[in-house]
């Protein structure tokens, strides 16, 4: 016999989307550089350079999901630009589909109306509503995320795939299949917890083994580039504890009533956090490594509502809006205009980013939107030399040397707030220490200014800049 679904259980699963629609709309502009990065990955991809991020380099493990370029490939994009937009919509349809999911869980807690009240905060998460669109992994991890924690014969495995795209979740994804496993019936325990750690971490491992076999490493190339920092981290994770407000909602007596499904979950998000902290945390703002938790943050938060007083339910929900409005009020019209800032800075740069040569740069996302040619990485995260070189990725010590060895012919280099640039050129102020090292480097070179960009909506300027004997210079570069 065919289920009846009544009208008002399908409005119900459709509040979680109503809300969080909105502001994820209003922050679609939001994206990073590298976002880029993985498009670039995916055009070398889909023309046959294989997965490299130059096409006459190494193949390379330049971004955390393995498998997102190869996905990226099936959008079939010419432009990155376009390539960017449908990754984005991709990411943000995945959002709105955890969002009704979500929604339809929420529905199943009971009868009390304070359930509902966690939407709100929901409602105004910029780090929800940019992330998920952003053109990166986020939304779909997301949506994997959710339906790891809304219950089902796929949750498991959902959770584990979610780790294996963003390896800092695997600590959340054990503790799911620990809290599940354990929890069930006595008869047969351990073969079920057993079973669950084999749901949870199989997709890591098997990530992993891919890697070690493809690229003779198991962890990505990003975090060999940016090794960790603890201080930094545990810095991130407070702040996230602080700022992204759901974790408010969890703040309750209540919280110990729960049923066991809540509490593991519960636990689980929270767990995450400290994970966070422990890799070192993330230098793009609006909290970018928590995101795919939130919403199970916004699940237990229904929970603990529906059991406690109106009273105690507001104050929890006054406190994580508040957190989420001082954040959407702050970096939301920033964010918000990301993707128009990069395009303009783009189409600004191409002409002089392709006159032959290789490019050097920090920032490899939107230059290798711009550039057509080899792109030499500062920062390491697509290069495997400079990536094991010391300190961090803006910190990399870039000599001379290995500049002329690479053929680098033009730099772009990033002004630091309200910098000027100086004459000579060198001794302008530059953004990042390996920007400032390289500038040093070349003081005595024969390099000239061609092009200054501003960065807009900020109070930065690139500078471009061409080396004199360049045609040489690349042709050296060419036969090494």
């Amino acid at each position: 016999m065919p289920i009846r679904v009544r009208r008002p259980d399908i409005e119900k699963w459709l509040l979680a989307l109503v809300a969080g629609v909105p502001v994820s709309l209003w922050l679609f502009g939001f994206t990073v550089d590298d976002a880029l990065i993985s498009v670039r990955l995916a055009q070398n991809l889909a023309n046959g350079s294989g997965y490299r991020f130059n096409t006459g380099g190494p193949v390379v493990d330049a971004v955390t999901p393995l498998g997102w370029a190869q996905l990226l490939t099936l959008l079939n994009e010419p432009s990155p630009w376009g390539m960017l937009f449908s990754a984005r919509l991709l990411g943000l349809l995945a959002w709105w589909v955890a969002l009704v999911l979500l929604s339809r869980r929420m529905s199943t807690l009971g009868q009390s109306p304070r359930r509902w009240l966690p939407l709100l905060p929901l409602a105004l998460s910029a780090p929800l509503g940019a992330w998920c669109s952003s053109g990166m992994e986020t939304g779909v991890v997301t949506l994997l995320a959710t339906i790891a924690v809304c219950e089902g014969k796929w949750a498991l495995l959902a959770a584990g795939l979610a780790a294996a795209w963003r390896p800092e979740l695997l600590g959340w994804a054990v503790l799911l299949g620990v809290g599940k496993g354990w929890g069930s019936a006595e008869t047969g325990r351990i073969q079920r917890l057993g079973a669950a750690l084999a749901s949870v971490s199989a997709p890591f491992v098997l990530v992993a083994v891919v890697r070690v076999t493809v690229f003779g490493q198991a962890a990505p190339l990003s975090a060999i580039a940016k090794p960790t920092d603890l201080g930094q981290g545990v810095f991130y994770a407070a702040g996230a504890l602080l700022w992204t407000g759901f974790p408010w909602l969890l703040v309750s007596p209540t919280f110990r009533k729960l049923a066991p499904e809540f509490r593991i979950v519960g636990v689980a998000a929270l767990g995450h956090f400290a994970c966070v902290g422990l890799v070192g945390g993330d230098w793009m703002a609006l909290y970018r490594l928590v995101v795919p938790v939130l919403p199970s943050l916004v699940l237990v938060g229904a929970a603990v509502c529906e059991q406690s007083s109106w009273r105690g339910s507001i104050s929890r929900l006054a406190l994580a809006s508040v957190a989420n409005a001082v954040l959407l009020v702050q970096l939301g019209p920033v964010a918000r205009k990301i993707v128009e800032q990069r395009t303009l800075l783009s189409e600004q740069a191409e002409p002089f980013l392709n006159a032959g040569g290789t490019v050097g740069t920090l920032d490899v996302g939107w230059v290798g939107a711009a550039a057509h040619g080899e792109i030499f990485d500062f920062a390491g995260v697509t290069d495997p030399e400079v990536a094991r070189l010391c300190c961090g990725h803006h910190a990399k010590k870039i000599d001379r040397h290995l500049l002329e060895r690479r053929g680098v012919t033009t730099l772009v280099l990033l002004l630091a707030p309200k910098a000027q640039l100086a004459s000579p050129w060198w001794q302008s102020h530059f953004d990042r220490f390996s920007e400032n090292y390289v500038a040093h480097q070349l003081r005595e070179q024969n390099w000239s200014v061609v092009a200054e960009l501003p960065l807009r909506n900020t109070e930065q300027h690139y500078v471009i800049l061409r080396r004199a004997d360049s045609a040489m210079v690349g042709v050296a570069g060419e036969q090494h």
